[in-house]
Order: structure tokens, then C-alpha cells, then sequence
């Protein structure tokens, strides 16, 4: 639900406002209600509510394009009765789609909640597993058959690096110790990444965050596991990844795919 390619039963495609109205009443969104507090702080939009605007972001491929699609149409109404069936929450809310920088501030502040995007990462891996299981995944005590991978009891994981969001960098003049930028026009406040993944870890050149992800394949298309971004090497994110999913997933997991970031692991 969460890629921008996103395949319906048996294959069906199913368009970018089938997929937000999907994800309003998806249930691995809904059970992180109860990690997110039940606040209103930004513009009157609950926090859930913000979370999944964002996640629509990755429908449309990017945070405007969402917005617009909301405020051009009559999906937004559509969205907020979605998403009041399935919170059992018919309170009322906004009539628009939050701005760009009601969405800013409510990001900002969960990545300032410490503890908090972890705490979200674990339940959704809980969500995950659960739905995959009902979908026919990780049966339980499933004699492996080592000469032949079964897709029901396999998971696949891997790497993508996204870009940093301004090619706009700091770097320190010589002669009077001070932060110079570089790269902006901007008049005021530049936008700055200063996080970004240490690829050479990795024997790489790539500049961004290395957005780890684990998935199964069921049937019904992709089932997203666990997601993470690692800072160093990759094997250092995924191999908790992977501990934890066994866990949760209990007997049911026979097979890992990963490139070669695994090699000689």
C-alpha cells in the first residue's frame, strides 16, 4: 500500500485515489493510532490523520501533487468519512487537505519525540506480520523443502537510497572557522540535510538515506514488513530487521533474498 506501484487482487491495478482511500481504512496505519498522540495540535488534524496525508505523498510521488489531488476534487471529504469509519471518530475535521506546513510541523515533531519513529517502525512490523499470516504466509512447522524456495515462507529485503531533498550543503571556511552555504538562493532560512548515509560503509558513492525495506509476496501483491534507513552499513539495519521479524513470525520464515550486501554473511 505504501509503494507507488501497487497491484490490486489477481494483478488489477487499481488507481492512486483507490490507493488513498485504501490506506484511510488500512489496518497496519490504523493500529499505530495508539503510539501517536490523540492531539490536535497541528491545524485541528489528528496525528493519524496527518500520517497517512504523508504516506499519500508516496501514491503521487510527491507532497504537493497529493495536496492538490485533495483540494481539487471531492477526495478529501471521501478521505475524512474513510477515516472516521474506520476510527469510529465522526468528530468533526478540517473541510481541506492540511498544508505543506501543518505536515512540516507534525514530521518535526515526531522525529523530535524521542523514541517515537522507532516505536512506530515496531508496531507496524507487528500490523505487517499479522496481515501477512491471514493472507496464508509463515505457516507454522512447515517441513523447509531447502531445494526449492516457497514463496509463502520466504522475505525479501533490500536497499534504496533516496536522495537528500536540497543539494544545498554546509562546509566550514578555513580562515574564519564559520559555517559557509553552499548551493542556495535562498533569502532567509536554507534547507539543509545534514543526515545522510555513510555509503562508503558500503563500498558506494551514493549521497542520500538508505531506505532499508523487507517484504513477502502473497497473491494478493506486496506485503511491506519492516522498514528502516541505515546510516553505516546495511547489514547493520537489516539484520535486526530480520531477528525481530523471525521472531514475530515464529517457524514460519524459511528463506532470506538480499544482494550482495550479504555476501560472505
Amino acid at each position: 500500500i505504501m509503494a507507488r506501484k501497487w497491484g490490486g487482487i489477481d494483478g488489477r491495478k487499481i488507481s492512486k485515489r483507490q490507493q488513498a482511500l485504501a490506506l484511510f481504512q488500512f489496518r497496519g496505519l490504523l493500529d499505530l493510532k495508539e503510539k501517536l498522540p490523540a492531539s490536535n495540535e497541528d491545524g485541528g488534524y489528528p496525528d493519524l490523520m496527518l500520517l497517512a496525508v504523508l504516506v499519500c505523498a508516496r501514491i503521487w510521488g510527491s507532497q504537493n501533487e497529493a495536496l492538490n489531488e485533495m483540494n481539487d476534487s471531492d477526495l478529501w471529504s471521501q478521505l475524512v468519512a474513510r477515516y472516521a469509519a474506520a476510527t469510529g471518530n465522526p468528530g468533526p475535521s478540517p473541510p481541506i487537505a492540511p498544508a505543506a506546513h501543518t505536515l512540516d510541523t507534525f514530521t518535526a515533531r515526531v522525529a523530535e519525540t524521542r523514541g517515537l519513529v522507532d516505536e512506530l517502525r515496531q508496531r507496524f512490523m507487528v500490523s505487517s506480520v499479522a496481515m501477512a499470516k491471514q493472507l496464508g504466509q509463515f505457516k507454522q512447522d512447515v517441513e523447509p523443502d531447502w531445494t526449492r524456495i516457497d514463496p509463502k515462507h520466504l522475505i525479501i529485503g533490500d536497499g534504496t537510497y533516496v536522495r537528500p531533498f536540497s543539494s544545498v550543503r554546509e562546509t566550514r571556511d578555513a580562515k574564519t572557522d564559520k559555517l559557509v552555504i553552499l548551493g542556495s538562493r535562498a533569502k532567509y532560512q536554507p534547507r539543509v540535510q545534514r543526515v545522510v548515509t555513510d555509503a562508503a560503509q558500503d563500498d558506494k558513492t551514493a549521497v542520500g538515506i538508505n531506505h532499508v525495506t523487507v517484504v513477502a509476496w502473497t497473491r494478493y501483491g506486496w506485503i511491506v514488513l519492516g522498514v528502516d534507513h541505515a546510516l553505516g552499513s546495511e547489514i547493520r539495519t537489516a539484520t535486526p530487521m530480520i531477528d525481530r521479524l523471525t521472531e514475530l513470525a515464529g517457524n514460519g520464515i524459511h528463506t532470506v533474498a538480499w544482494d550482495s550486501a550479504y555476501s560472505g554473511i
